[in-house]
């Protein structure tokens, strides 16, 4: 009797669990994609019901994050090539570098030579149309560039040495004369710029969202052939989708020590796996059984306690600001330590017990 109170009491609390949550889903669309941000740091009960939602959605979620950090990261990426642009011209005016030009294969150098640009003792580059500079020397530097009167040197540290002539830089540019100056320097980034952005877009999109995927769902069928021995029949969508939301915290803690400088390359799996088997172990255990005690509301309103550490997270990827890693770590702990106490104080109402009924109401009935 025991036994079957105890079940009975596990399916109206899981009944009434699924009666709390909005119909379409675990919860309304977008707002279960906004809670996925954010809840998977401090939220066992968001875990134990995103594994009964289709695998299909936590997919999407993971999508929808790995593509946003990816246009993140190309913001950064872009606004690097545009503040270069910027110093390339800089370079010019100041003087710095000259305005060369390249008239039927013969340089003329509008500055003093020879004129050494870098020799940092490993890497040389010389600008040199007087004869001073013949060709590079092996013993002295192991790769360099040097730009003679009709001739282009290039020394690369794997030992091979090309000597390129001038006038055959017209033919590959479709141009005569070949100037190279402050205009024509940011001419030729902007364009490079222009095919470098997307390119860039695309190589982090194929890694962080086909790679990454591929690498967690294979890690996820090694965990799920770990928890098929512990507790058989174990389906491996929830597994997946565990992971895929632990993959939440366990990238914001690697960002967060990244910005500090520690970072190896296994760092993030060393992360991910607590975090995974935690979450999958709150999704698994049977109601009234688990580390969270008793079934809890998702009160997924807390996963507005996130949007400022989002806000942080996003600028500090994009402009990288010197301050930025003490802002970060700063607003990451507030936020965990807001939605921890605000968890905590959800539970113990949920928990208290019911006011005693007064005498007076039990005689008036």
């Amino acid at each position: 009797m025991t036994s079957s109170r105890r079940e009975s009491e596990s399916v109206k609390e899981m009944q009434a669990v699924q009666e709390r949550s909005p119909a379409g889903g675990c919860l309304a669309e977008l707002g279960w994609l906004g809670a996925g941000f954010v809840l998977p740091c401090a939220s066992l009960t968001f875990y134990r019901r995103a594994a009964r939602c289709r695998v299909v959605a936590a997919v999407a979620f993971f999508a929808l994050f790995t593509l946003l950090i990816t246009g993140l990261q190309t913001l950064s990426v872009g606004r690097a090539l545009l503040s270069a642009r910027r110093d390339i011209r800089e370079l010019f005016e100041s003087g710095k570098f000259p305005e060369i030009v390249i008239r039927d294969g013969v340089a003329r150098v509008n500055a003093e030579q020879p004129l050494v640009l870098l020799d940092d003792g490993d890497s040389i580059f010389v600008i040199d149309s007087t004869g001073t500079y013949r060709r590079l020397d092996r013993s002295t530097h192991s790769q360099g560039f040097l730009l003679t009167r009709t001739s282009l040197h290039v020394m690369s540290d794997d030992g091979k040495y090309q000597e390129i002539p001038l006038e055959a830089f017209h033919g590959l540019l479709g141009a005569n004369p070949i100037v190279v100056n402050a205009d024509s320097a940011s001419r030729f980034w902007a364009g490079f710029t222009a095919i470098a952005t997307p390119v860039a877009f695309l190589g982090l999109a194929i890694w962080h969202v086909l790679i990454r995927f591929v690498y967690l769902a294979m890690l996820g069928l090694v965990i799920w052939g770990v928890v098929s021995l512990l507790r058989p029949n174990t389906g491996f969508g929830p597994v997946l989708i565990t992971g895929l939301y632990a993959l939440v915290p366990a990238m914001y803690a690697h960002y967060l020590l990244g910005r500090l400088g520690v970072g190896f390359i296994t760092l993030q799996t060393l992360l991910l796996l607590p975090l995974w088997g935690i979450a999958l172990a709150a999704a698994l255990a049977a109601p009234g059984r688990s580390i969270l005690g008793r079934e809890r509301s998702l009160r997924g309103w807390r996963a507005l306690f996130g949007v400022p550490l989002l806000l942080v997270f996003a600028l500090d990827v994009v402009f990288a600001p010197r301050w930025g890693v003490a802002i970060a770590w700063l607003v990451a702990w507030l936020t965990f330590v807001s939605l921890a106490a605000v968890g905590l104080w959800s539970a113990w109402r949920e928990t208290r017990p019911e006011p005693a009924e007064s005498p007076q109401v039990a005689e008036a009935e």
